[in-house]
């Protein structure tokens, strides 16, 4: 979601929530308004999940990318290392100086198509040079394996492409539910219009929550729901990243997120007083944001059903 769009879930995340503390009496005092929020949650639910499952598919690509830049780096620089030794042998200073330019962390911080560049130029001398490099320990099954990560890092780095035309189908769908979400929100304007002078404090609620606030580019880095084990939501769990020293709490829709989160792995950590602590470590982005839902087990009913 672009930050027009985040601001917008935002917004009709709070009037969802207010609905769930308002009297039941205002509600049903305005016809059809019950049946309204909860297509207009229904909606906002949709938009939810089907952004999180792209955030989530990002950050998976990103996380598996990694791991198989990792794997090819540790198969290949064992090979640097041998060919390096035959040409200290050999007296080989062009081959010598050409494997001092490859070091684990030059290989590491490449863009990924270079470090696939480089590993390939890699395998390639150690082929050209493999009756040499036998008695140093590059065998053929060596070069083979890594070949092997070489192809599972190229299947990798094709995985965006072969996700575009998905992500534009979601993208597309997401579209549509911000627009019908706007028409519900103009019906449920309307009915709450209606009852100003009879019910202020509700209506004044209504429209400061439905007030949708500029976070001027703030993008939220991570959300999602805590649930119980029967999948309901649990409010007021303690959600802390201890490593950065922020907290935040559930609301009572289940739901929680953070802003401005650095990229790089974090641990998070569920609490609350009757329930099993969750700690979950999660891979964040730059500029993307993962959609988290985790479970808690009610300690209460271990003790009951014991």
């Amino acid at each position: 979601m672009n930050a027009s769009e985040e601001n917008t879930i935002s917004m009709l995340r709070a009037v969802a929530s207010l609905n769930e503390t308002a009297p039941e009496p205002i509600k049903d005092s305005m016809f059809g308004y019950n049946d309204l929020m909860d297509q207009l949650v229904d909606k906002t639910d949709k938009i939810g999940t089907l952004n999180g499952e792209q955030d989530a598919s990002i950050v998976r690509y990103q996380l598996e990318k990694t791991t198989g830049k990792d794997a090819l780096v540790k198969e290949v620089m064992p090979i640097v290392f041998l060919i390096k030794a035959y040409a200290m042998d050999v007296e080989n200073q062009v081959l010598e100086t050409a494997m001092n330019a490859h070091t684990h962390s030059k290989l590491i911080k490449m863009r990924d198509s270079k470090t696939d560049d480089v590993a390939q130029e890699i395998l390639a001398t150690a082929t050209q040079n493999l009756t040499q490099l036998i008695p140093y320990g590059v065998t053929q099954n060596v070069i083979d394996n890594a070949n092997d990560s070489l192809t599972d890092y190229r299947e990798e780095l094709s995985k965006p492409r072969n996700n575009i035309v998905n992500k534009k189908e979601k993208n597309e769908r997401i579209d549509q539910l911000f627009i019908e979400s706007k028409r519900i929100l103009f019906k449920l304007d309307t009915r709450v219009n209606a009852i100003k002078t009879t019910q202020p404090q509700f209506y004044k609620d209504y429209f400061n929550n439905r007030m949708i606030v500029d976070y001027k580019g703030s993008k939220l880095a991570l959300r999602g729901k805590v649930l119980d084990i029967n999948g309901n939501p649990i409010n007021n769990v303690i959600v802390s990243i201890p490593s950065l020293g922020i907290e935040t709490k559930t609301t009572a829709k289940g739901n929680y997120e953070f802003k401005s989160l650095p990229a790089g792995i974090l641990n998070l950590k569920f609490n609350k007083v009757t329930f099993d602590e969750v700690s979950q470590n999660v891979g964040i982005v730059k500029g993307e944001r993962l959609q988290l839902d985790i479970l808690l087990k009610n300690t209460q009913s271990n003790v009951a059903s014991a």
